[in-house]
């Protein structure tokens, strides 16, 4: 099973133009991702190296890997720096980063880039001509807020500067996150769709004129109406909300679900206990 593919080709003006491709792979089907890359010749499509495995952690989901190329005569082309999320036994994740020469062979190893506990997700980076890189991500540091975080790094992998905070609006990143305030009950199709293994599902609670708070619901279901996980069921208040599904690993318990078609449905009621519900259902697509 192979997911989350990102690539990087030099285009520098005094590069090779050979790319980079990563992604993760659980090749030994034991629902267990890692991060590999194989680099390519912008000609004919011949591999540089062999399929080369970027990360050595054993017992950690390894997710949303990208890629980052610097200039080099060909061959071996310019050097590349690999990013990837490790999720961890105790719910929090790390950013990890690893360099790399042209050829595959290592330029420095695999280093941790944030520098706090918490939940760090969905890398990016991008190098200079000069090699030196900057590596940004989403982080939650306990507090059930999110912010985008930047650290910068010279070629070799040392710090250029530290752990800096790029956004300034603070926003939640409960795996409910409310984003607005709306008037409109919806529930929206997810994204992506067909999607492997993860997607994100968005919906609006209306307001209450009666009540301060809803109860919503929103569950998973398999095309003969069994119940795969619950992704929600609170009381909430009005607002616009997403949640994030995997459907290898779920807080809910959800591993390794098959391809085919699932179904997610909302229910919002009063809270108060009084008669009203809005429902609705759409359709889904798993493709592994």
């Amino acid at each position: 099973q192979q997911t989350s593919p990102a690539t990087a080709q030099d285009l520098f003006p005094t590069g090779s133009s050979d790319f980079i491709v990563v992604w993760a792979d659980d090749n030994d089907n034991n629902n267990i991702f890692q991060v590999y890359a194989r680099g390519f010749n912008p000609v004919n499509g011949t591999a540089l190296f062999p399929d080369l495995l970027v990360s050595s952690f054993t017992k950690n989901q390894e997710y949303h890997p990208d890629v980052a190329r610097g200039p080099g005569s060909f061959p071996p082309g310019g050097d590349f720096v690999v990013v990837w999320q490790v999720d961890n036994v105790d719910g929090t994740s790390n950013i990890y980063a690893r360099g790399f020469l042209g050829d595959g062979t290592e330029q420095f190893p695999t280093m941790i880039v944030n520098s706090t506990k918490g939940k760090h997700s969905f890398p990016a980076i991008a190098k200079d001509v000069t090699g030196k890189f900057v590596v940004v991500w989403q982080s939650d540091n306990g507090n059930d807020y999110s912010n985008i975080y930047a650290r910068g790094f010279y070629p070799d992998g040392t710090t250029l500067f530290p752990e800096i905070i790029v956004s300034s609006v603070v926003t939640s990143i409960s795996s409910d996150q409310m984003l607005s305030p709306v008037t409109d009950f919806a529930l929206f199709q997810n994204y992506p769709n067909p999607f492997n293994p993860g997607t994100r599902i968005k919906f609006n609670i209306p307001k209450d004129v009666k009540s301060e708070t809803r109860d919503v619901t929103l569950k998973v279901y398999d095309v003969l109406g069994n119940e795969v996980v619950t992704l929600v069921n609170e009381e909430k208040p009005a607002g616009s909300y997403e949640v994030e599904f995997n459907a290898i690993r779920h807080s809910g318990g959800v591993r390794n679900l098959p391809s085919g078609v699932y179904f997610y449905r909302l229910e919002v009621y009063p809270s108060n206990g009084r008669t009203g519900c809005c429902t609705e259902t759409k359709k889904m697509i798993l493709l592994r």
